[in-house]
């Protein structure tokens, strides 16, 4: 009793200092002696955090997006020291030795928080034992074993045997083997040479067939959506193996249909039999007219576009899962400008209108290939250059791909358009100037007469219509780590498309004449994602993006102006606006006779390139859970012809942006400054001189999504 009561006498200061320092904030958290182990990653595995800056704890009164004060809690350093050296183990730092020092600061009320770490030496791997595999049938087995390799001149690193782990599981999940298990890894360490032997056990259990599929409805529709169509959207048949991966496509599969609230595919194990186990379709149908007004928010067109629309549903239509839909909207395009000018009315102003009939069905000829036909009518303005019509009908198919192939989406299309094009008087000008300064470069007084003379004379109508017909494919290959802030993998897509082959060859065979242009247009972009720590919160991500359209037939001048390439934007060069970087060389064809010169000329004003090069190199750092930043430098721009590409042409932005991560899509504000202007070879130094030279060389974007 003696020893206990000088025990309690001798740590009662301790205790009473480490309950006056949780009145402090925990400032600082540092780290000594990890040598290959990041800060962050030792940071984010222990339970004392850092008491957040004073923007966060001022916001975080207003909204709940900050975060309050933390004080430092003694009660957490040994949880913390049990934490680091778990992480050190699974690095193979077998050795790892962690102390704590605390540092107060009595005059501002802080504690910084030291961790003293010695690392030791890291232990690599000696040998792999498996056991439960060798009583499989051959074919299984012969699978299993290619993925049970270890590398004995590589160090211990525990994620690498979890992740055999969880393969061989994934493996035996997705043929029969449903009730496979394995338990946790056992590891023995030679600590004097330095080498850790792995021994894996599974347990694989029966291997499983189905032996039927039921279905259960509940909901408003249940009546109206029959069994016999769930089960074949499921598309499981009896007698096949119990696969995971085949049940968890078939539960998204009746998720995309939309006509349930709820539904789960499950085997019913307690009903299963010898080797046989039920299938389970629990559905919850909800109705199937839907009434819903929406807020549009995207990003098309490379620029962040804000509106309002208005839709009607009819779900199950005519059955097999079909879902007719009518739509109209309406958005005003590149939002911070609209803003800074809010009319309509100003000859800035972009926006569209929309109306159109939809069509999908998730089958076609018995196959789960989702369908989609649409027929639509639009009215856009963009800028001060032109307003348009169109009227188009597009069908669009999109493939449910193979597990484990390099191509994961497939989506080819039709498209038919005929669209019509009212140009602005101010920008006729000023393409005729272009043209004749192209033509009579030292002769300003023939360029003005001349312009002021075809357009008193000549220039008759404002007008330009023109049809296009469109076969194409987008096809893509994304294999990236994580699709709301990737920091891992890649991402390549080809867009393929055959310009009005189809209604030439119509015309050939009906023997009559054929105005529009045939060509081919091809567009590629690949974006590579490189990780900077090991906590995945920083990555510096490149995308690079180049298309050409090449005509075989007739003149590109009358390609559709939706069509063609167009630079600047949200999701592109951000030191310009919206489709703010296309070709400064006309394309008129000032040889034409007077009598044809008014459509050529038409023709050769719409703006749009035919070539693009774009790149990016981005750097972007999660802060927290909810905010970040990114660093990004733009380059790029677009081309009549490939053979006209110079780099002095190539326009050069660079910027910063402040994210915000919600639980559905991250939000983005970009600031990008033109750093080169290849149509302005001033210093942006200079250029921000000029009047209104802010306005100019600045560019603020907002988006949703990362950028690419």
């Amino acid at each position: 009793m003696k020893k206990i009561l000088i025990i309690l006498f001798l740590i009662q200061p301790v205790l009473l200092w480490g309950q006056y320092l949780e009145e402090y904030e925990l400032k600082t958290i540092i780290f000594e002696g990890n040598n290959n182990l990041p800060d962050n990653l030792l940071r984010d595995q222990i339970k004392s955090k850092e008491s957040p800056n004073w923007f966060f704890q001022l916001l975080n009164k207003f909204t709940s997006f900050g975060e309050g004060p933390v004080y430092f809690d003694s009660s957490l350093i040994k949880e913390d020291i049990k934490a680091i050296k778990q992480l050190y183990m699974s690095y193979g730092f077998f050795k790892v030795r962690v102390k704590d020092e605390i540092i107060p600061d009595n005059e501002n009320k802080y504690v910084t928080l030291k961790y003293l770490i010695k690392e030791g030496e890291r232990a690599k791997f000696h040998s792999l034992t498996v056991k439960g595999i060798n009583k499989l049938p051959h074919g299984i087995s012969k699978d299993i074993y290619p993925m049970l390799v270890i590398d004995t001149t590589s160090y211990y690193f525990a994620e690498t045997i979890e992740e055999m782990r969880k393969n061989v599981l994934t493996y035996f999940h997705d043929h029969g083997y449903m009730l496979a298990s394995s338990p946790k890894p056992v590891v023995k360490v030679d600590t004097v040479k330095n080498q850790a032997d792995i021994l894996l056990s599974f347990k694989p259990g029966k291997r499983f067939r189905i032996s039927d599929v039921t279905v259960s409805k509940t909901g408003a529709g249940k009546d109206l959506v029959s069994d016999n169509l769930i089960k074949e959207i499921v598309d499981i048949s009896p007698n096949t193996y119990y696969n995971n991966y085949e049940i968890t496509k078939a539960q998204i599969r009746l998720y995309r249909t939309n006509l349930f609230s709820s539904v789960l595919v499950t085997a019913m194990v307690n009903d299963s039999v010898d080797s046989k186990v039920p299938l389970n379709i629990s559905a919850d149908v909800g109705k199937l007219h839907e009434i819903s007004p929406e807020i549009i928010a995207n990003n098309e067109d490379n620029a962040f576009n804000f509106g309002f629309g208005f839709g009607m549903t009819r779900k199950n239509f005519l059955g097999d899962a079909r879902k007719i839909g009518f739509s109209i909207s309406a958005a005003a395009q590149d939002i911070i400008n609209f803003i800074k000018n809010p009319s309509i009315k100003d000859t800035t102003f972009l926006g569209y209108a929309d109306a159109r009939v939809t069509i999908d069905q998730p089958f076609l000829f018995g196959k789960p290939i989702s369908t989609k036909i649409q027929s639509y009518f639009t009215l856009q303005k963009k800028r001060n250059e032109y307003n348009s019509k169109i009227l188009g009908t597009k069908i669009g198919l999109s493939f449910e791909m193979p597990r484990y192939t390099f191509i994961t989406s497939l989506n080819p299309y039709f498209n038919y358009e005929d669209a019509e094009y009212i140009y602005q008087k101010d920008y006729i000008i000023f393409n005729l100037r272009t043209a004749f300064n192209q033509k009579y470069p030292a002769n300003p007084a023939i360029v003005d007469s001349l312009t002021n003379y075809y357009m008193d004379s000549v220039i008759t109508k404002n007008k330009y219509r023109t049809t296009n017909t469109v076969l194409g494919a987008e096809i893509s290959a994304v294999h990236k780590d994580n699709l709301m802030f990737p920091t891992k993998g890649y991402s390549l897509t080809l867009v393929v498309e055959d310009g009005n082959s189809i209604p030439y060859l119509i015309s050939q065979i009906k023997n009559v004449p054929f105005g529009a242009p045939e060509y081919f247009k091809a567009l590629v972009s690949f974006s590579k994602y490189i990780p900077l720590s090991e906590e995945k919160n920083s990555t510096l991500a490149l995308k690079i993006k180049t298309g050409n359209i090449f005509t075989y037939h007739g003149n590109k001048a009358n390609i559709s102006l939706n069509q063609r390439f167009y630079s600047g934007g949200n999701n592109s060069i951000r030191g310009w606006a919206s489709r703010e970087l296309v070709p400064k060389e006309s394309e008129i064809d000032l040889s034409a006779p007077n009598e044809d010169f008014n459509s050529v000329l038409l023709r050769g004003i719409s703006p749009g390139g035919f070539f693009i090069l774009e790149g990016t190199v981005e750097y972007r750092k999660k802060l927290t859970k909810h905010f970040g930043y990114a660093t990004f430098l733009d380059f790029g721009n677009t081309w009549n012809d490939p053979k006209e590409v110079r780099y002095d042409h190539i326009a050069v932005a660079g910027g910063y942006g402040i994210r915000f991560y919600t639980e559905l899509v991250p939000i983005r504000l970009d600031f990008g400054l033109k750093l080169y202007d290849p149509w302005d070879r001033r210093s942006y130094i200079t250029r921000l001189g000029d009047r209104n030279g802010f306005w100019k060389t600045f560019q603020f974007h907002l988006g949703i999504g990362e950028a690419f």
